[in-house]
């Protein structure tokens, strides 16, 4: 008799990532977005993980507009976070801007593959519900392979974002009636 694990699944048994930390995390796609209704570009990352689970991180804007009411651009708060991505891989801050430094979002996308296609780094995956008991997985943030700062919490409200409650009114039920003549039961 002999022993194998050839047909244990890893992690959550899904073939899609889940909410915390993966150990070694790398991008498998650069995908350009164009929403045609409000005629806006964005940019979003595949990824997989150490047990070949799959992932993405959230659109990541292409609108370099300030729009009113806001202090920065779409482009901006993208800008950071593709970055952050960057140097968790091990490029350097200067290595990480000539890679964002581009004439068009095409060249853009082209540079990111590049750069971060099959390159390791540590990721922190949120869970975002966008239906009662549905959620969408998103990376959130990233360090180097072998870093420390990433904790997984559950209860914090950046990693688990949770739809309001509904109230009685909103789930179609209907209050109780008050007054002198109510059951004390």
């Amino acid at each position: 008799m002999g022993f194998s694990a050839e047909e244990v699944k890893v992690g959550n048994g899904s073939k899609y990532q889940s909410a915390g930390v993966s150990e070694k995390v790398s991008i498998s796609e650069v995908i350009l977005n164009h929403n045609e209704q409000y005629n806006t570009k964005s940019i979003t990352l595949k990824t997989i993980n150490e047990n070949k689970q799959e992932g993405q991180s959230k659109r990541l804007s292409l609108t370099t507009d300030i729009k009113p009411g806001n202090q920065t651009s779409g482009w901006l708060v993208s800008a950071k976070s593709l970055l952050n991505i960057l140097m968790s891989t091990g490029k350097s801050r200067e290595e990480a801007n000539e890679v964002l430094k581009a004439s068009d979002e095409k060249e853009l996308v082209k540079k990111l593959t590049s750069a971060l296609v099959g390159k390791e780094f540590r990721g922190l995956f949120s869970s975002r519900e966008y239906q009662p008991d549905k959620f969408a997985i998103e990376l959130y943030t990233t360090e180097a392979v072998g870093g420390t700062r990433l904790v997984w919490d559950p209860n914090n409200q950046y990693y688990v974002k949770r739809l309001p409650k509904a109230t009685l009114g909103e789930m179609g039920a209907t209050a109780a009636p008050s007054g002198a003549n109510d059951l004390p039961f």
